[in-house]
């Protein structure tokens, strides 16, 4: 009898948990459903690099929604608000042209995206520095929509210099934050994309003495050089490293050209432990 009385207990005491378990995640849903749509910029930068006159050419950018009401589109129309930021560089007329003036984006009832576009000058874009249109967004004219705290702010980069880094030989001397100083030798600089390019070494390690591809990619906007994200270290090791801000550049990049061609850039690897700062010398050759 004290058995089936115990089991009975338990019995009801698990109904009991079961039910205040289906309770709590049907509030939690319920909770999820009610909260309103969040929406901002997919991606924060986009650079936009042309070296002749192609006349205009239509460019979009994501605004998405990326939140809020357990992941359904909403069923009305979301229109944003966003406004020029003064410190955009570019100029509407000269490097751009807003496809549409009314300073709102939308995003369709049963979407989950909009895209913002502008025609591209290319004609007009500046041969020897970038300019950049900055755009923030301000607010949501629906009830039901909030601006996300993260992806608030759309820059564009117009890149009209073209670099002339790549198909170069160049001498790789360094140093390290620690003392050591040394020599990579004569390198190649091959270019894989527009202004971009991927060095033969990384550090002080020998081409090919631990990885087949010993090299890393950068961007040169009109001489001013930045370290490509989301890169391994000698595309193989997990181990932290990247782009380190070159003294006064303003910009953030890691490395700057010369008048002569040659260009320095600066990296940070951890080796067990130890983060150390690499400054580099590409001398043209």
């Amino acid at each position: 009898m004290k058995n089936f009385k115990l089991l009975t207990l338990l019995f009801v005491s698990a109904l009991f948990s079961v039910s205040c378990i289906v309770d709590d995640e049907d509030e939690t849903l319920d909770a999820m459903a009610n909260t309103p749509y969040v929406v901002g910029f997919k991606t924060a930068s986009f650079t936009e690099s042309y070296f002749s006159d192609e006349g205009p050419i239509e460019s979009y950018y994501p605004l998405n929604l990326i939140g809020g009401m357990n992941g359904t589109p909403s069923a009305s129309n979301i229109v944003v608000n966003y406004s020029v930021n003064p410190a955009s560089s570019a100029t509407e007329g000269v490097e751009f042209d807003f496809m549409d003036n009314s300073g709102t984006m939308t995003i369709p009832a049963g979407q989950r995206f909009d895209e913002f576009g502008i025609y591209i000058n290319t004609g007009n874009l500046n041969p020897t520095e970038p300019t950049r249109l900055i755009l923030d967004l301000e607010g949501v004219a629906s009830n039901n929509a909030t601006i996300s705290s993260f992806n608030t702010t759309l820059t564009i980069t117009f890149v009209g210099c073209q670099s002339q880094l790549g198909g170069q030989n160049y001498l790789v001397t360094g140093t390290r934050s620690d003392g050591a100083s040394f020599s990579m030798g004569v390198e190649p600089l091959e270019e894989v994309g527009v202004n971009t390019f991927h060095t033969l070494t990384t550090g002080h390690w020998a081409a090919g003495s631990l990885q087949p591809d010993h090299g890393f990619s950068f961007v040169d906007v009109c001489g001013e050089l930045s370290i490509l994200p989301d890169q391994y270290l000698m595309n193989a090791y997990s181990n932290t490293w990247g782009g380190v801000q070159y003294p006064d550049a303003s910009s953030g990049a890691h490395g700057v050209v010369d008048e002569n061609g040659n260009f320095t850039i600066i990296y940070s690897i951890v080796l067990s432990g130890t983060n150390y700062i690499y400054t580099m010398t590409y001398t043209l050759q």
